[in-house]
């Protein structure tokens, strides 16, 4: 949605308010198709982590955005903390000006390694979220869950699993929904004729009263393990279902498959095949796909054009007859190893595609996430995202997700509150990148001062607790960068200070946050030299 018009940017800094005036009449006399300018950049809103984190749980390993509602799921898959999953509900509270924990889903049947919340997706009031290693029908057969939400509540509606499942199917590795119509991946799924699991995707239609599969998507092209439905996205009357391992023999060139609704047929019928045009082996067309109306997003983490998995992602167009590429995006800075496309997000005009495995300033493996703009006539990369407080491993960008003007990054490797306990990061068009936490309940009990405010060499932080437990305080500065290591300790009920000296930290604005079992509140300090 936004033109690429760096010298604007440079020629009006944010900072100057009659420059940013004078930049709103000019792009109000633009053309429409320019009217769409990157004046206001993505700046860091927020830093989300779950309000009862743990090591391991891995916070971050998916996300979905839609309405002012954050989804961030955290499975603990291979991690230390084994556990069904669960999924975080964060909501925008306008008045506060913050991301708030309001619930936590998890699955009424949970049982431990399922990797609930492994993939997730929200439309409206429904989200539906997978737990492809759940063993209802054998091991890994999988399965997937649908909530909706009915006020400020979220329960669980229906549980879904395939009319045929098997063991090893994975249903549920990848989800998505829109409006009515759900789609569910199961890349491994055997089908009839062909040698070993090809994969499989199937379609649940909202009826009024219940979920019902309406249809099992397949090709019959397959003669080896292809993965069908390892991605899969839902947009209108049309879905989209990746096939990264498809190919002659073992070569995984990949695939993705447009399926549109015929109202006459009653049924799923294949739109089109599509692929790279300057497909290699190994590349796996169709890891990740999104889907926008007539614009379908494809991530390729494998592809070699700057290097052994540097990573690409396509963009592909319906012109009313058929889809054809547009444009292979390539980060301006991407390498070998970076897996650009490992996810990808899509909103109309702008596309968010991640590189988990990217090297910058937060070292190896730190994570970036790269936005690309349609300008009317290309899609220009027009910002690169990472943690305002980057460290190696921790995949910032694995998962990625927009909604509006907010885009959402995960990062499941970090480890501010233990070793892959994991975090988010919400980005937002304009934002001036002033961000702390989330924040569990704005009518926390837990009585929290800091003193004196504005202060000097030291701050002396005071809380009162109503029982007995661990307490965790840290310090962020304005960016949402952790600056002092989190202190953590058991403490008994009653009053506490702990005192924050700033060392060699500059003046300006800081968050100290103290969190204990079952509550948290975050102060803003002032630091003046």
């Amino acid at each position: 949605m936004l033109v690429s018009t760096n010298c604007i940017r440079s020629s009006f800094p944010r900072c100057c308010p009659l420059a940013s005036a004078l930049l709103s009449v000019l792009l109000l006399s633009l053309p429409d198709q320019t009217v769409h300018s990157q004046s206001l950049p993505w700046g860091l809103e927020q830093k989300l982590t779950a309000d009862d984190a743990v090591a391991g749980i891995g916070f971050g390993d998916s996300g979905a955005l839609a309405d002012g509602v954050a989804l961030v799921g955290a499975t603990a898959n291979g991690r230390s903390n084994l556990s069904p999953g669960a999924v975080y509900v964060i909501n925008w509270n306008e008045s506060e000006g913050l991301w708030q924990h309001a619930t936590k889903l998890t699955a009424d049947d949970g049982e431990l390694d399922d990797r609930f919340g492994w993939s997730v997706s929200i439309s409206g009031d429904v989200a539906v979220i997978g737990a492809p290693d759940d063993g209802d029908s054998g091991d890994k057969s999988g399965s997937a869950y649908v909530f909706r939400r009915d006020g400020d509540k979220w329960q669980q509606e229906q549980k879904l699993t395939a009319d045929d499942a098997e063991a090893e199917d994975q249903f549920g590795r990848g989800v998505s929904v829109s409006g009515d119509v759900a789609v569910v991946g199961a890349p491994g799924a055997k089908v009839d004729g062909n040698i070993g699991p090809v994969g499989a995707a199937y379609v649940f239609r909202w009826d009024g009263t219940a979920w019902k599969q309406e249809q099992k998507l397949q090709v019959g092209t397959f003669s080896t393990i292809s993965a069908f439905g390892s991605s899969v996205a839902a947009s209108g009357e049309r879905l989209l279902i990746g096939v990264p391992r498809a190919g002659r023999g073992a070569q995984n060139f990949g695939a993705a498959y447009v399926f549109r609704w015929d109202a006459n047929e009653a049924m799923w019928l294949e739109e089109q095949r599509l692929s790279a045009g300057d497909e290699d082996p190994q590349d796996m067309f169709g890891s990740s796909v999104a889907l926008s109306d007539t614009i379908a997003l494809i991530g390729v983490p494998q592809d070699s054009d700057r290097g052994s998995a540097a990573g690409a992602a396509y963009v592909f167009r319906w012109d009313g007859e058929t889809w054809q590429e547009e444009q292979k995006l390539l980060a301006d800075d991407v390498a070998a190893g970076d897996h650009l496309g490992d996810a990808v997000a899509l909103d109309g005009d702008v596309a968010v595609v991640g590189s988990p495995s990217n090297d910058n300033d937060g070292g190896l493996s730190a994570g970036a996430a790269y936005i690309f703009e349609w300008n009317g006539t290309s899609w220009d990369q027009t910002e690169k995202l990472t943690a305002g407080d980057p460290g190696i491993g921790d995949h910032f960008g694995e998962s990625v997700a927009i909604g509006g003007d907010r885009i959402l990054a995960g990062a499941s490797n970090s480890d501010d509150d233990g070793e892959s306990a994991g975090s988010a990061y919400i980005f937002r068009r304009g934002a001036t990148g002033t961000a702390v936490e989330a924040v569990p309940d704005a009518t926390s009990n837990l009585l929290f001062l800091t003193y004196p405010n504005p202060f000097g060499q030291r701050a002396t932080l005071s809380y009162n607790l109503s029982r007995p437990g661990w307490v965790r305080v840290a310090v962020y500065d304005i960016l949402g960068r952790q600056v002092m290591r989190p202190v953590r300790e058991q403490r008994a009920a009653g009053s506490h200070t702990f005192v924050f000296d700033v060392g060699t930290l500059p003046a300006g604005v800081y968050f100290a946050r103290i969190e204990t079992a079952d509550e948290a509140a975050t102060s803003r300090m002032v630091h003046i030299e």
